[in-house]
């Protein structure tokens, strides 16, 4: 059970470092998104720069025992 707990945090890490990273890289395509989405244009550049922060950090949390737990809650 220890080992698949540990393999689904490093597989649930990776797919919050990557999609922040690819975000972070395309912050133009991150913007649009956001319009896209049906938010106002004014919270663009604040929400396509920290959205992929968030989830990041998020990633990187969910790699540390001690934090892994917290990172879960704020994921979901």
């Amino acid at each position: 059970m220890d080992i698949a707990l540990l393999v689904m945090r490093l597989v649930l890490a990776a797919v919050f470092l990557v999609a922040g990273i690819a975000k972070l890289t395309d912050r133009a395509g991150s913007n649009q998104a956001i319009v896209d989405f049906g938010l106002p244009r004014r919270f663009a550049p604040l929400l396509g720069t920290g959205v992929p922060i968030l989830e990041c950090v998020i990633g990187a949390a969910l790699l540390l025992t001690s934090t892994a737990q917290f990172a879960a809650f704020v994921a979901i």
